[in-house]
């Protein structure tokens, strides 16, 4: 189904009540009048659309509809506002298969409730919108200068849940792959992969993977890995919302390649950066490995402020057994799991580590780097001096781990003791 290029507008536009299932037609027909860049996709195609919201599928009602996904493929359209593929405004929208790819922003806002290459979900007045993730590709979608390449979320009354698919290869500026505007991402299970943030015309890229923004993330499983951000955060990003991983991978992301002169601008987090959250992050599980960062903090970084000089600021609360091992940052690769350390330009505090509920188990293993001059430097308080065996000084040529005075630090000397 191709939209009459002489007019804009949505492919397919719903409202009200109702619901709209898109099955596949024959899977092996193929296409004599695709564009060049969508050559090749074969079975069922939405393309050509050109609309304000939701280039190729606006779904947009104030009582209620359901768009179920199961085949076919909704690429080459593009949106000025929201949606460059499909648009969603106080609906739900399961996708069960088939693929939303190839599909555009062309705006170079910047406002976090605007983006999305491929898909954009928004609550309305007092009512939800749900994005069901059962399976399906979102894939090369652009919203190189906006939000969200892939997936934009915006909104508290917004939630997702993933539990199988693939998010890969999506670009934009910030949140290459998922961005969330104060909605919810659950991720159960599924890839958020590939995906990039890159520079714009003013800053640099934040959140290759997913990008939070006074949102919320909870990971049971899946996989984030193999994005990239070029300034911060090239797995997950977090400003001002909160991140709790219970299960799941986050490796192999990258942040790398800033190219604006600023003073200061650094490439940090490879794995996870927060700029600042609502609450401590949350590592009660899963697995943070083979992350790299250009500056510092391959593994995990933050730039934290609690407004005081000489408050300590615990920043992670860990339990279980999380692991977070194998992370690099600069040129030569060094060990840089959990950037620690002095904040900004006041050395009195530092960013801490916290044992939380039930307290951590033998499988744990968390490599620490330290930023600061000054040693020792606090890691956490702990009441059970088995814990330095949970954790380990990523320079143990130089620095050890040892338990003293009620606390975990880093100190001078190799390997750890207790």
């Amino acid at each position: 189904i191709k939209h009459n290029s002489s007019k804009n507008g949505s492919v397919f536009t719903v409202k009200d009540k109702g619901t709209l299932n898109l099955y596949d037609c024959t899977p092996e027909r193929t296409h004599d009048n695709l564009p060049e860049e969508l050559a090749g996709i074969t079975g069922g195609i939405i393309t050509g659309g050109k609309g304000s919201d939701g280039g190729g599928m606006n779904v947009s009602t104030l009582y209620g509809v359901t768009f179920n996904m199961y085949g076919g493929t909704v690429a080459g359209n593009s949106a000025t506002g929201s949606g460059g593929g499909v648009y969603i405004n106080s609906a739900v929208f399961n996708m069960y298969g088939g693929e939303i790819s190839r599909n555009r922003l062309e705006s170079t806002s910047t406002a976090p409730y605007a983006g999305g290459g491929g898909v954009s979900i928004k609550d309305g007045i007092n009512k939800a919108s749900t994005f069901n993730m059962y399976g399906g590709k979102i894939s090369n979608n652009n919203a190189t200068a906006s939000c969200g390449g892939g997936v934009h979320a915006s909104g508290d009354l917004v939630a997702i849940n993933m539990e199988r698919g693939i998010i890969e290869k999506n670009s934009a500026y910030a949140g290459g792959g998922v961005y969330l505007d104060e909605a919810r991402l659950d991720l159960y299970g599924g890839e958020i992969s590939g995906n990039t943030a890159q520079d714009n015309t003013t800053s640099g890229g934040e959140g290759g993977g997913i990008h939070v923004r006074m949102g919320s993330l909870s990971m049971h499983g899946g996989a984030v890995e193999r994005n990239s951000a070029s300034w911060r955060g090239g797995g997950v990003y977090v400003n001002g919302g909160d991140l709790t991983l219970y299960d799941g991978k986050i490796c192999g992301n990258t942040a790398y390649g800033h190219t604006l002169q600023y003073t200061g601008l650094y490439s940090a987090g490879g794995g996870i950066y927060v700029r600042s959250s609502t609450v401590p992050v949350q590592i009660l599980g899963g697995e943070i490995s083979g992350n790299t960062a250009e500056h510092f903090g391959g593994g995990f970084s933050a730039y934290w402020s609690s407004g005081s000089a000489d408050a300590d600021q615990t920043v992670i609360t860990v339990s279980g057994g999380p692991k977070i091992f194998g992370n690099s940052s600069g040129d030569d690769g060094l060990p840089d799991n959990v950037r620690l350390g002095a904040t900004g330009n006041t050395p009195q505090y530092y960013q801490l580590i916290a044992v939380g509920d039930g307290g951590l188990s033998a499988s744990a293993s968390i490599g620490v780097t330290s930023s600061a001059a000054t040693l020792p430097i606090p890691i956490t308080e702990a009441t059970d001096e088995a814990y330095a065996n949970c954790f380990a000084a990523d320079d143990s040529s130089l620095y050890r781990v040892e338990y003293a005075d009620g606390r975990l630090q880093i100190t001078q000397g190799g390997s750890h003791i207790h």
